[in-house]
Order: structure tokens, then sequence, then C-alpha cells
């Protein structure tokens, strides 16, 4: 199907426009349609695994602003939209929202608007809702038992834990589902660039980092929206968590094109016994989807690019 956006009565584009077609005059949805709020890279792969796995279906990528339109388009991606556009779109009936909170001030809001552009919000017989969280919902403090999707999570009085609780509230209010991730990387992407290139950090060396690939990432959010559950949570985790020391270690053994392994990073923190047993483990979410991760570490994931062919 062709979608065809008018800015006004009197003009209309293809979907590379900035603004979209009013609700009366927008085609109707397929049941595998299929809009990403937040496309950047885990969005963007996302919607490129679902593009793949239902081709006959229409996919649209939304985004804070159109400043990055032009390399999504570039990178196949040409049905686009920014968040002021939602409320003027007929909704969809899969939604992954995976725009992530910093910078945002209104990042309960930006949710909100996502869950409002599910069918399924308003009782209508839909596909899924995804909403990627992240495990810094859980305490850092704990026994040593490995956490699961059920464990319980931070108190209030961490503010960035509290936004995220409450949009996964909201999210299973409605039916939606959502995944709480671990750290994303990938070759180029990830803390390991960031201390690699300031040298230091002001956390300890020997906490535990509990990691999973974007790819694998994209193919969790996709698989779940494809299961069609209601109001589950669910844990994308790798099966080991690493050290920050030795995730630079290993990112500058395995890449040392782009990170030199002659550069020393110092992370002055001391280490807390309470950050060495901090771990996951995500048995449920693997087995009620039949998932498993293509990167099961991170040493065997360092080495594949974002921009690596999903197919």
């Amino acid at each position: 199907r062709r979608v065809v956006l008018v800015c006004d009565r009197a003009r209309a584009i293809e979907s590379g426009a900035r603004c979209v077609m009013s609700t009366a005059q927008q085609p109707a949805r397929g049941k595998r349609d299929l809009a990403v709020v937040g496309c950047g890279t885990l969005g963007a792969m996302a919607l490129k695994i679902w593009a793949h796995e239902h081709p006959s279906a229409e996919t649209l990528g939304v985004t804070r602003t159109d400043a990055r339109h032009g390399d999504l388009r570039n990178a196949g991606i040409t049905h686009l939209a920014t968040e002021k556009d939602l409320a003027a779109l007929v909704p969809f009936p899969n939604v992954i929202m995976c725009a992530p909170p910093n910078g945002n001030d209104d990042y309960v809001g930006a949710v909100q608007r996502a869950i409002d552009l599910w069918q399924g919000a308003s009782g209508a017989d839909a596909g899924g809702f995804v909403f990627t969280s992240s495990t810094g919902v859980y305490p850092v403090e704990n026994d040593g038992t490995p956490m699961t999707e059920s464990s319980k999570t931070r108190s209030s009085e961490d503010e960035r834990a509290k936004k995220l609780l409450e949009c996964e509230r909201r999210v299973l209010s409605v039916g939606g589902n959502v995944v709480r991730l671990a750290g994303l990387y990938a070759r180029e992407r990830g803390a390991h660039k960031l201390w690699v290139a300031y040298k230091s950090s002001p956390s300890s060396p020997g906490g535990l980092i509990n990691l999973v690939h974007y790819r694998d990432a994209a193919r969790l959010a996709v698989r779940i929206v494809d299961f069609n559950s209601r109001g589950r949570i669910f844990l994308g985790v790798c099966d080991q968590p690493v050290t920050r020391e030795n995730i630079v270690k290993i990112a500058q053994q395995k890449v040392p094109e782009l990170y030199d392994p002659s550069v020393k990073v110092v992370f002055s923190g001391e280490n807390q016994p309470q950050e060495q047993t901090r771990v996951f483990t995500n048995r449920e979410t693997r087995e009620l989807l039949d998932w498993q991760p293509l990167y099961p570490t991170y040493e065997s994931g360092i080495t594949v690019s974002v921009n690596a062919p999903l197919y």
C-alpha cells in the first residue's frame, strides 16, 4: 500500500512529509501495521525486522523531530512522522514505544501519547504494544539471587526509576507489555565507547553490568508484539554480566581498530559488594516466547555493528 501525507487541503506529498493527513483521509489499518515511536538505533532496527517478517504491512517510524529523517530514508525507512503528528494519526494495531527518557522533560506524556496511538488502548481488538523500559528499575542492592521479570523494583525515591515505573504502570493498565532491557551495546555503541573516549569514569571497575545487544533487543521487542500477549513484563538480558573493567578490555581486544588497546581507562570508584551481586535471569521470557539471544555474551556480540545486515 502507498501512503500519502497531506500538509494542507491544497497539496499532497509522499510519506516523507513533515505533516500528516487528517484521520478521515487516512487509509484503514491492516492488522499487521506497526508504528515505532522512538525510531533511533533500536527503533529503526525493530521496524526493519518487522517489515522483513511482515512485508505487506505498513510501517511508520516516529521521531521527536525531523532532524534524522534524511538518514532514516537513506536506510530504507520512508514512512516517517514526528511526535507532534501523533494526534492526527489513525491508531495502529501494533506499536513499539522505545524512545529513551533522557533529554525529555515530558517523558511520561510521550509514553502516554504512544499508548493513545495503539488501537488496543481503547479496548479495540488489536495486536500488541511494547514499551522498552530498563533494568534500572530494579534495586542496586540485593542478596545475590538473580533478579527476574517479577522481582521487586526500586523505591520511589529514585527519580529515573520512578518515571519509568509510572510509564510501565500506564502501559500495563491498558493491556500493553513492558520489556525491561539491560545495557544496550553494539560494536560502535554503548558504555565502552564513552569510557574509552573519556579514559576515565567515576564508577567502580568491578561493578557488574548486565547487557543485551541492540539486535537482540530489537528482535525481542518484535517477538513480544507478534506474541500478542496482554499486560506482561518481560526481561531482555544476555547470559553473563560483565564488570566495567572487562567491558573495556574485551572491546579493546575484539575491536582494536576502534578502541585502542593502549588506552588505559581509570575507574575511580570503589568496588561495592552490592554491585558485584546484581545479576539477572530471563528464563521466563525465553520460555514463554521461545526466544534466545543471538549473542548470549558480550564477547560474542561486541564485534557486530548496528549497521550489519539483519538477514
